[in-house]
């Protein structure tokens, strides 16, 4: 059923109303590229939607959300995170308005380790940004059981990361306790900082 769906999108989008559509914002302020992106959507809709609207990759939603914000959720296939990054890599910098960039969002949703390295080597420096709580990506990634092997590449990245507090004064080892992240992740936080 998905399947039909995308190829619908993909029909309507060749029509010169569906063109006109690529570029209307919902009330949320949310691109159809937003949704697409959010959704999974195939590599080829992501391409129809950004050809239709080139500029859609720099627009925001109401909470300050690009369509990367939403790319880098989850499972999203590293090939429409890196069509988005092609067309706007300053994208990978953008804050949303809780002081998150794509790097937090993957971080949080469990995106797989070729997203958060796409991420990171656009933009090595993401590692360090904390949003407005004071959450590192490792806070997140702590907080949400994100797999080990992105942990290990957070902290890889960013070795004093497992020392920095977020504004509430909890480490990425409180985050993970408090959230039952596996015991692997737990471990690892503790070997890298004992006296936490």
């Amino acid at each position: 059923m998905i399947s039909k769906q995308w190829a619908d999108v993909r029909e309507r989008l060749n029509t010169t109303q569906g063109q006109n559509e690529a570029r209307e914002k919902s009330n949320d302020g949310w691109l159809p590229l937003h949704v697409a992106a959010e959704n999974q959507a195939p590599l080829d809709v992501v391409q129809l939607l950004v050809e239709k609207y080139p500029e859609g990759v720099r627009e925001k939603s109401n909470d300050g959300s690009l369509p990367l914000h939403f790319a880098a959720l989850g499972d999203q296939a590293p090939l429409v995170v890196q069509l988005l990054l092609e067309k706007y890599p300053e994208g990978v910098r953008e804050k949303d308005r809780f002081g998150s960039l794509p790097l937090h969002f993957a971080a949080e949703n469990q995106a797989p380790l070729d997203v958060v390295q796409l991420l990171l080597e656009k933009y090595p420096e993401g590692v360090r940004e904390k949003s407005n709580d004071g959450w590192l990506p490792l806070h997140f990634a702590a907080r949400n059981q994100a797999p080990l092997d992105v942990v290990q590449l957070l902290l890889e990245k960013y070795p004093e990361g497992v020392r920095e507090k977020s504004n509430d004064g909890s480490l990425p080892l409180h985050f993970a306790a408090r959230n039952q992240a596996p015991l692997d992740v737990v471990q690892l936080l503790l070997e890298k900082y004992p006296e936490a």
